[in-house]
This record gives C-alpha cells, sequence and structure tokens, in this order.
C-alpha cells in the first residue's frame, strides 16, 4: 500500500498555484462589489467563498495521492463518468436550452464536468504504459 506523499511542494508548480490564487481573489471580489448591494444576488458572494474552500481542500488532497492510486482509479472513474452522462439524458434539468444538469437535493452539477476529470485521467493512465509507443499511431487510437 503506498504512502501519502507529504511533501506537497514536489509536487505542484507554485507559481501556477498563485497566478490561479491571485485571479481567484480578483474574481471573488469582483463578485462582491457587483453584489454587495442587490438582496436578491446577496448569496452569490458566499457561495463563491464555500465553492473556493472546497475547491482548494480537494485540490491539496488530490496533489497528495499517491500516482499509483489515482491510476487504479482513472477507469472506473471514467466508467462512472459514462454512466452520469447517460443519467443526465434521462433525469437531467434542462437549463439554458440544454439538458446538463443533475439535481441531487439542493445541489445540481454538471455530469460534463466530472467526465473532464476522468477522461484526463483515464487517457493519462493509457498514455503512462510502458508499451504505448506515441509516434504509432494504432497505439494511440
Amino acid at each position: 500500500m503506498s504512502r501519502i506523499n507529504y511533501r506537497i511542494h514536489e509536487r505542484f508548480d507554485l507559481t501556477t498555484f498563485s497566478i490561479v490564487t491571485v485571479l481567484t481573489v480578483i474574481g471573488v471580489m469582483a463578485i462582491y462589489s457587483s453584489t454587495r448591494t442587490s438582496v436578491a444576488e446577496a448569496g452569490n458572494f458566499t457561495k463563491q467563498l464555500i465553492s473556493w474552500g472546497i475547491a482548494l481542500t480537494v485540490f491539496f488532497t488530490v496533489v497528495a495521492l499517491p500516482i499509483r492510486y489515482l491510476r487504479t482509479v482513472s477507469w472506473p472513474m471514467y466508467f462512472f463518468a459514462l454512466f452520469l452522462l447517460v443519467v443526465v439524458l434521462i433525469i437531467g434539468k434542462i437549463a439554458g436550452g440544454a439538458k446538463s444538469w443533475i439535481n441531487v437535493a439542493s445541489f445540481s452539477f454538471q455530469p460534463s464536468e466530472v467526465a473532464k476529470i476522468a477522461t484526463i485521467l483515464a487517457m493519462a493512465h493509457f498514455l503512462s504504459k510502458k508499451q504505448t509507443d506515441l509516434s504509432n499511431i494504432k497505439d494511440v487510437l
């Protein structure tokens, strides 16, 4: 069983993380300044702060996970994402002219966002195999 890598500074680019953090702070400040006087939009600022906190928690958790674990869950996650994409066609909520949201209690999410991450993990797993020759089109397809 793999141990969690607590040396997080070796697992991500601090420059990119800092740029994303600055852009997120600017975005949250823009939301605050545009909604602070509107009663109807008052919850957006708080919602964004909560989402940012959840995203940071998930980010640092995933960065600390062993690569072996990510390889193990990549294909099950991919097939689960495909399942969610089929479910959204059946019970999805229409918003903006597209049936792309699933409601779970008071929470809504787009399965396509899960599918993006799952596809990246599955393709990374597939392309990282030693017998995959990226210069051979048959191996890539």
